[in-house]
């Protein structure tokens, strides 16, 4: 588990329904791909190996693309050899810095 995946992905079209359905359907994949996850306001953190998590995001975009016509996809990755719970132990280390629990 090396690599820390920030995965954004933006309908720009979608037939029938709200951008909001199928965000929440790309969203449910990724809960179901039992890949260490967490959701924010602006895109999804994935944590896993290379392959699984590209395979994810392909699937994600499969889902998107099968409902929308034209859409934007933003993908960072960070790979650090060896490491895992780098999705939790980020934000434990400014907290610790800090002195206090950051507002989640």
């Amino acid at each position: 588990m090396a690599y820390t995946v920030n995965y954004s992905v933006i309908p720009l079209t979608h037939s029938g329904g709200h951008v909001g359905d199928l965000v929440a359907k790309v969203v449910d994949r990724v809960e179901k791909s039992g890949l260490e996850y967490r959701l924010t306001a602006m895109g999804t953190q994935i944590e896993g190996d290379l392959d699984e998590v590209l395979d994810l995001v392909k699937e994600c975009e499969r889902l998107v693309e099968a409902d929308s016509d034209r859409f934007y996809t933003v993908l960072t990755m960070d790979y650090q050899k060896g490491k895992g719970g780098a999705l939790s132990a980020k934000v434990q280390s400014v907290e610790d810095r800090l002195g206090h629990t950051l507002n989640k």
